[in-house]
């Protein structure tokens, strides 16, 4: 049970470790963790060469339909931000036992489902 509390206690008050009076308690903590946030999109010029035009608000909700059949794969869960009115897809990557082959599946699953949905837009126009 002990764990679990260290866990969550990093969770809440671990960011207070980038203090420099705090950065004791870091102390004998070697393990280096990588982290990285992705986020992108359908760019409207992908859209553009399915369709006749192109928008940013079109771009906004394929990239919303993008998201939510990711989402409904139940494979991955992946979720969103709204940048300066431009809808994106956010991935953070930084679990420990995250290895190169999961980040190579999640990829091949966008461009599979991105792929689908431009095709669908194609036969519909």
């Amino acid at each position: 049970m002990t764990w679990i509390w260290t866990h969550v206690d990093a969770a809440y008050a671990g960011s207070a470790c980038i203090c420099p009076e705090f950065r004791h308690f870091l102390n004998g903590v070697e393990v280096p963790r990588n982290f990285a946030t992705v986020c992108f999109r359908i760019s409207p010029l992908a859209l553009a060469t399915v369709a006749n035009e192109s928008n940013n608000e079109d771009s906004n909700r394929l990239t919303q339909t993008l998201l939510e059949s990711l989402n409904s794969s139940g494979v991955v869960y992946m979720t969103h931000a709204v940048i300066e009115r431009v809808y994106v897809i956010r991935v953070a990557i930084g679990a420990t036992l995250i290895e190169e082959k999961h980040v190579s599946m999640l990829w091949d699953m966008v461009q599979e489902h991105a792929s689908n949905l431009l095709a669908k837009l194609t036969s519909i126009k």
